[in-house]
């Protein structure tokens, strides 16, 4: 069953190395273990990945991951200083001299850019200042931006509720779909299985063929047969269940909880929309 971490974000520090096309992105905890290293592209779409992958790590409104960058890439610095994130500019002088104290050797150093930088400011942080906050004029830029970290924020919760609820009644849901590393339960197609079968039994009365067309109703293309069978597979395995009264009143509450996540995911890609036809 998928492992679904999540940390203490005041503990949490990230790094970002910007490309033209693809960002690396690293994160460490507060003794300098890797809980996140990923790419995004350098379009809006990659600044909500970004922000899905600290939501996933625990950020949240009261402790945003601080994110530290040697660059200063304009419009992404500017959209996370008006959501409120803290931004270290790191200079390469503080980075060279990070590489030295602590011995890292150029290859390792460009094959971990992200990570070093979050090492600088968990090492560092004290004696660091963060870029100030963003207070020029409102503008779109910095609404869009706000408005996308919290819609993100929400939808992050949404989803942590969801699988609390699942672990108490539905594990094989667990199974099929919350692995984050494979999008989680803000998937199209996974809210669209769940919200056909909302409970245990509904799930396992699901044949291929129906899981077929479901896949594909929610707009999946690529290994459908595949996943198909192997969905049928994770549903009628056996797992510890609830009295069958107990899984249709959580079956009920979890199809509440998946309209709420729905109109989240709808309103994430309303604001992916809007930035991109704005500022992509």
């Amino acid at each position: 069953m998928p492992e679904i971490r999540s940390y203490d974000s005041a503990h949490l520090y990230c790094g970002i190395v910007w490309g033209a096309e693809v960002h690396d992105v690293g994160a460490v905890d507060d003794v300098g273990r890797i809980v996140l290293r990923k790419r995004v592209q350098s379009d809006p779409a990659g600044l909500t990945h970004l922000l899905t992958l600290l939501a996933r790590a625990g950020d949240s409104p009261h402790h945003p991951i601080p994110l530290a960058a040697e660059v200063d890439r304009r419009l992404w610095v500017r959209a996370l200083r008006s959501a409120g994130r803290p931004i270290y500019s790191i200079d390469a002088l503080a980075s060279a001299r990070y590489h030295t104290s602590h011995a890292v050797s150029a290859a390792k150093s460009a094959n971990s850019g992200p990570v070093l930088l979050a090492n600088i400011v968990r090492t560092n942080q004290a004696a660091l200042r963060p870029l100030p906050p963003y207070t020029g004029p409102p503008d779109a830029l910095g609404a869009l931006a706000r408005d996308l970290q919290n819609a993100v924020w929400l939808r992050q919760q949404l989803e942590n509720r969801i699988v609390d609820l699942l672990m108490d009644f539905y594990p094989a849901a667990i199974a099929a779909f919350a692995d984050p590393l494979q999008g989680g339960l803000v998937r199209r197609d996974a809210r669209m299985l769940l919200s056909v079968a909302p409970n245990p039994n509904r799930a396992a009365a699901l044949t291929t063929s129906r899981l077929r067309q479901l896949l594909r109703n929610a707009g999946r293309q690529r290994h459908v047969d595949r996943d198909a069978e192997r969905l049928r597979q994770v549903f009628t395995a056996t797992y510890p269940q609830q009295p069958t009264h107990a899984e249709t009143a959580m079956g009920i509450r979890l199809a509440g909880q998946l309209a709420q996540l729905e109109a989240a995911c709808i309103t994430v890609d309303r604001l992916i929309e809007q930035a991109t036809a704005q500022f992509g």
